[in-house]
Formats: C-alpha cells, sequence, structure tokens
C-alpha cells in the first residue's frame, strides 16, 4: 500500500511559488514521493520519516510532529518538489524526442540563467532542510521526536558540484564526480 504524500499539488503551488496560476499538474504523487525519498528520508532517519508517513496517511499526527509538518517540512518538501519539477516544466519528453515547453507569450532563458535559476532553488530548499534539522536538533526538542535519528544529518554534506560547466545536485561523499573534480586541471588563459 502506497501511503499518501505529505504534501499536496496545490500546496506546493502556494509554499513554493509566488505566482498562483502555476499549473499543479506537474507536481504528480510520483514526483512527490521522489522529492521525499531523495531528500528527507534520509535527513530525518528512516523510522521517523515513516512514522511521519503513517501519522499523516492515517489523520493521527502528533502534536509536535504536527508543528514539525506545518512550520518546517511542507515547505521544505515544496521546495525540493519545485526543484524536481523544474525539467519538466522546461522541456518534455514525448514521441517526437525533448521539446520545449514554452509558448508563444515568453522568452526562453539560456541554459546558463536556467542552470543558476534551477540552482538556487536547490539551494533554497536545502536552507531550508538545514533549519528543520537545525529544529529538531535544538535542545528544545529533546525527546519530542523519539524516533528521529540525528545521526543521519547531512552526513554527506549534499552540495551542488559545477565540473566543466555541468551543475551536479548530489552528495560529495557519495558523488562519483568527486575523483573527477580532483583531476580537472585548469589551464591557464592565453
Amino acid at each position: 500500500m502506497q501511503l499518501n504524500t505529505l504534501i499536496t499539488a496545490d500546496e506546493v503551488v502556494s509554499k513554493a511559488f509566488t505566482d498562483s496560476s502555476i499549473d499543479s499538474s506537474y507536481f504528480t504523487t510520483q514526483i512527490i514521493r521522489l522529492a521525499e525519498i531523495k531528500h528527507l528520508k534520509e535527513a530525518l532517519g528512516h523510522e521517523f520519516f515513516y512514522e511521519l508517513k503513517n501519522q499523516h496517511h492515517n489523520d493521527s499526527l502528533s502534536t509536535d510532529n504536527t508543528a514539525l509538518m506545518n512550520e518546517y517540512l511542507m515547505t521544505c518538501l515544496a521546495w525540493f518538489v519545485r526543484f524536481e519539477t523544474m525539467d519538466e516544466m522546461q522541456y518534455r519528453t514525448t514521441n517526437s524526442g525533448v521539446v520545449s515547453t514554452i509558448d508563444d507569450y515568453v522568452e526562453d532563458v539560456g541554459n546558463s540563467q536556467y542552470n543558476l535559476a534551477k540552482q538556487k532553488v536547490y539551494s533554497n530548499a536545502k536552507v531550508l532542510l538545514d533549519d528543520m534539522i537545525w529544529y529538531l536538533d535544538s535542545s528544545e526538542q529533546n525527546n519530542k521526536f523519539a524516533t528521529y535519528n540525528s545521526a543521519t544529518k547531512h552526513e554527506k554534506g549534499d552540495s551542488v558540484e559545477k565540473v566543466s560547466g555541468i551543475l551536479f545536485y548530489d552528495s560529495k561523499a557519495t558523488s562519483p564526480l568527486t575523483s573527477i573534480t580532483k583531476k580537472v586541471r585548469r589551464h591557464p588563459k592565453d
């Protein structure tokens, strides 16, 4: 049985966008689940993550978990969902291949502007995640979140790496690019 996602598509729009006319159909259940697993599951610890998922699914969130969801988790998750959908919003994979979704009334941004925007969205989501982890780790929260495992928080140092002009959104500790970035030599400008 699949558990309900921790946030709805409409909540993604209201918490991570200033333009409320964004089409919420981009934020599918599958994309939201992907963002939950990729960005929250390890940071919260598996046990606490599934405690939140089960309580949310069964409409039985504890008072402390409700406060965490409303004050931190939902906004953080909304920004990670926004990050995960940016490519789909910009480009679509169809039977004709990858196509741009830009209409006649707007101008497409260049790759460098798009990468900067995507990096900014990821950075905002990461700041919100770090703030939530700080809240969970604070002494004021002792014994409120019994299944939260602070040992899992950010040991991998999630980051954005830029290698040869390509942005990689991954963990430095697990990234296969770590060895590549060390080998990249800069050529002096002529």
